[in-house]
């Protein structure tokens, strides 16, 4: 049998590792910055808390943010900005995953195409500002090379552009110097294009399209205006009145027409040859019938003409 004394040693260890074990997985953070070429960096953080622990809202994470950010002005000297852009939390069992997210603007320097971070470290408890201790993560655009890194990660990347720390402690006596350096050429031109041959070849496909639409368009037009052309005769130079250039268009085309052919052979607005034909029929010259949306002007014989 298993002596007293050797099972309470055994429970007495397995309270202390359960109580240890929910200490360690509560109240955990985790920061990730994804540093811009421009300055600005986005920080991602991940607090991991019990359900009956209590997390920032929204407004009180702008101002635990703004708070921060006004010291880091201060301590720089450095204009800067910052902005909580969402807060999300998922539950599990007991314990709440809240993920906070902010953009900090002007957070690292901009020297000779080189980005700088540093400065903002100097800040008296930065991270105790946010959510205490925690593992750090620095990911940097893919055109940078690293040039310098203090301290010295515990976990370093370059294919995916990585950088970890365990804790913030290496942070807190200010003596960070991190700078990525660009690299020359970088991004080239056929990186651009590679970069965005999809979007191009769309632009160039709807280029050709648009452009090939425009050329049926213009064709059409012109095959309509030639028949319009052939279909009757050319008009007169002379000194020929209106209604005489009606009466020679009808007879040289068997003695009618459509209105807006006439219209058009003439070059007379709508109500200008509407006006004439009505002149015309009311002297009897012609007669016109509605046939759809036009009118068929059909010239009157000598003989009915006589007989009106």
């Amino acid at each position: 049998m298993i002596p007293r004394i050797h099972i309470l040693m055994l429970v007495a260890a397995m309270i202390i590792l359960l109580t240890s074990t929910g200490k360690g997985y509560s109240n955990q953070v985790e920061y990730a910055l994804e540093i811009s070429d421009n300055g600005s960096t986005v920080w991602m953080i991940r607090q991991t808390v019990t359900v009956n622990d209590t997390y920032d809202d929204l407004n009180q994470f702008q101002g635990r943010v703004e708070l921060l950010v006004d010291a880091a002005r201060n301590e720089t000297s450095r204009n800067m900005f910052a902005e909580a852009i969402s807060i999300s939390s998922i539950m599990s069992g007991s314990y709440i995953s809240v993920e906070y997210v902010f953009r900090w603007d002007n957070f690292s320097k901009i020297e000779d195409g080189n980005i700088l971070i540093g400065d903002v470290f100097e800040v008296h408890d930065l991270f105790p500002r946010l959510y205490g201790d925690g593992t750090v993560q620095i990911t940097y655009p893919p055109e940078y090379r690293i040039n310098r890194i203090l301290p010295s990660p515990s976990r370093r990347d370059d294919s995916s552009r990585l950088l970890e720390w365990l804790g913030t402690a290496e942070f807190d006596n200010g003596n960070v110097d991190i700078a990525f350096k660009r690299e020359a050429g970088a991004p080239g031109l056929l990186e651009a294009v590679g970069q965005n041959i999809i979007l191009i070849v769309g632009a160039v496909a709807i280029l050709a399209v648009s452009v090939a639409s425009i050329l049926v368009f213009r064709r059409r037009k012109t095959k309509e205006a030639n028949l319009s052309e052939t279909s009757l005769p050319p008009t007169s130079s002379g000194l020929e009145s209106d209604e005489e250039r009606v009466v020679k268009m009808l007879k040289s085309v068997g003695g009618s027409a459509y209105q807006s052919a006439m219209t058009e052979h003439f070059g007379f607005s709508r109500s200008k040859t509407s006006q004439l034909l009505s002149i015309m029929e009311k002297n009897g010259t012609i007669k016109k019938h509605r046939k759809g949306r036009d009118n068929i002007v059909t010239l009157v014989k000598k003989e009915e003409a006589k007989k009106r």
